[in-house]
């Protein structure tokens, strides 16, 4: 069963040259998935009732094209399939032509957040969120491995306003930290997929460094770890549109 928004870009979600920003994309993601589970009392404010969160593993993102500031979006969602411990959500972003800008899956798990570990998907679960089955992504997601060698690197130390209600580093703000990170030529618009894979949380203060490895001309690594690199927390993949793509886009 699909749910859907109707979203506005907002001036703080766009770029210096009024094109959103991929955080911001993600952001609607995110949005979007929290308010489907708790229209089914299974959101943020059933976490003291019913011990449990949802927390990401991983997303796929495919971006057709980049909307501006005050454009009208619908963003559509459906939870895909349930694995056990394993919980997948596909989504659709919409301009107001009804035309398909973005698409995207993503990967997640409940969590027990009274004994802290992961928690099986329940009956309970699967009965209020039925699945749709219509697949985004033909592939799997896969594990991505860290790049053997950087060409540049970001140090960010973790502040309050990147954490959220899981008291953790927003799964959004490790997609800004790699952008930042990415060289100044590659822009929103040049930007055809990204993949994140989560691995270790990040908390408040904690000193972290953000890693950039060109792997291709169309792909980019992006990996976050800690400050002395000895606990992974991210990687990301950016892959760039062909370059007869965005210089027609």
């Amino acid at each position: 069963m699909s749910f859907e928004r109707n979203f506005s870009v907002h001036f703080s979600d766009v770029d210096k040259n009024n094109i959103l920003k991929p955080s911001a994309l993600l952001n609607y993601l995110q949005e979007i998935g929290s308010l489907h589970t708790d229209s089914v009392k299974l959101g943020l404010y059933q976490v003291p009732i019913l011990h449990f969160a949802w927390i990401v593993l991983g997303w796929k993102i495919k971006i057709n094209s980049l909307p501006k500031w005050n454009d009208q979006l619908r963003v559509v969602t459906w939870p895909r399939s349930f694995n056990n411990f394993f919980y997948f959500r596909d989504y659709e972003i919409y301009n107001n032509k009804d035309e398909k800008i973005a698409c995207a899956t993503s990967k997640w798990i409940c969590f027990d957040t009274e004994n802290q570990r992961i928690e099986k998907v329940s009956e309970k679960v699967t009965s209020l969120l039925p699945t749709d089955g219509t697949t985004i992504f033909d592939e799997k997601f896969g594990k991505m491995k860290e790049p053997l060698s950087y060409e540049n690197t970001f140090f960010y130390t973790i502040l309050k306003h990147d954490i959220d209600t899981n008291n953790h580093l927003n799964n959004v703000k490790y997609l800004t930290l790699a952008l930042e990170v990415l060289p100044d030529s590659v822009s929103s618009t040049d930007i055809s997929e990204i993949e994140i894979m989560y691995k270790n949380s990040s908390y408040l203060h904690e000193d972290i460094v953000c890693l950039y490895h060109k792997e291709t001309e169309k792909e980019h690594i992006v990996t976050i770890k800690s400050k002395d690199q000895t606990i992974l927390h991210g990687i990301l993949k950016f892959t760039l549109k062909d370059r007869k793509q965005y210089e027609t886009s």
